[in-house]
Parts: C-alpha cells; structure tokens; sequence
C-alpha cells in the first residue's frame, strides 16, 4: 500500500498484519486479536485461540470457512458499518466487530431508537396501490390483508403485523409508491 506525502514523494506502508477490535454477540462483549499468519489467520476470543483459514471472503452470501481443520459453513446474511448477521445451523447472530478505538468511543454514542415496524404497513418495493382493504378505525387483526401492492406485473398482498386501529391510510387505489413509504399506521 502507498500514497503520496506533502512533499510529493511515494511513501510504502507495511499492510497490516494485527487487528485489536472487540466482538458483541447477544449483549456480550468480548475482546477480539485477529493476526494474519501466512495463509490463515489467528483469531483469540476471550482467551479462546482459533485457526481460520485464509479461503473466504465476506462478499459471499455462503461462507466456507475452515475453522482449527473443520469445514464451518455460515451463510451471510447481511452487512452493515460495525455489523454483521449471520446465520449457523439454523440460529440467526448480530455480530457487532469494531476497532477497539471506535468500541471505546461506541459507547458514548447516542443509538436511534429502531421504530415500532409493526404499527405500520411499509412498501417493500416500489410500485402501484391496487387496492386498499382497510379505512380509518377499522380494527384488524394480525395477518390480515390491508392492501394490495402490483409490482413487475405481480400483486403482493401486505398484511397488518399485529391486531389493533386504522390510524391513517396514506395511499389510494393507483397510486405509485416507492420503497419504505409509510402506507398505513396501526395505532
């Protein structure tokens, strides 16, 4: 790896062959040292030492990994900034791996609350309103259809997640919405 310095010369930099971060799976924390060692790399967690071969890559939906000489197959499920979720043998996990740096910094930071999803019907495409089921006070139970959504010439029926009030409807019949519009609030 290289860049230039303010004098204008090319200036290598080792690549980096040490990573200290700290792990988060469930509420637990736990510290993380991550050493490349030729064709694999040291993992420690929380004194535990494991062997992972050099053989992946997280741009895979499925992971191959070859785990202290086991073949551990995870399937990837999603990624984001400091998170990973993964899924083994059935069981979903949110791995948050952060630098220790940025984990010791975390903790100052103020988190948005994640929103009551199952108050509201979101589009999850965009789209055409093919018909709307439900009114103003109607009571609806979970599960049950509240709208009709037509995308690619196929129409998906959206469903109420729990029981409870109409509050607002913010579509009509042919209307055009687009992905993550708000169409209906439970109260």
């Amino acid at each position: 790896m290289s860049f230039m310095n303010e004098d204008g010369k090319l200036v290598e930099l080792a690549k980096p062959t040490k990573w200290v971060l700290q792990g988060s799976v469930a509420g637990e924390v736990m510290p993380v040292t991550v050493t490349k060692k030729g064709d694999h790399f040291g993992v420690v967690i929380s004194n535990q030492v494991f062997n992972i071969a050099d053989n992946f890559t997280l741009a895979s939906p499925v992971i191959n990994a070859q785990i202290n000489g086991e073949l551990t197959i995870f399937q990837l499920i999603s990624r984001d900034v400091g998170y990973i979720k993964l899924q083994y043998l059935g069981t979903m996990f949110e791995v948050q791996i952060l630098s220790k740096k940025l984990a010791d910094h975390w903790k100052y930071m103020v988190q948005k609350p994640k929103a009551d999803l199952s108050t509201m019907v979101i589009a999850p495409m965009p789209g055409m309103v093919k018909s709307v089921g439900v009114k103003v006070g109607d009571e609806v139970s979970e599960g049950q259809e509240m709208l009709v959504l037509e995308a690619m010439k196929m129409q998906n029926s959206l469903t109420a997640g729990k029981q409870g009030k109409v509050k607002k409807v913010n579509v009509k019949e042919g209307q055009t919405v687009s992905t993550d519009d708000v169409l209906i609030e439970l109260e």
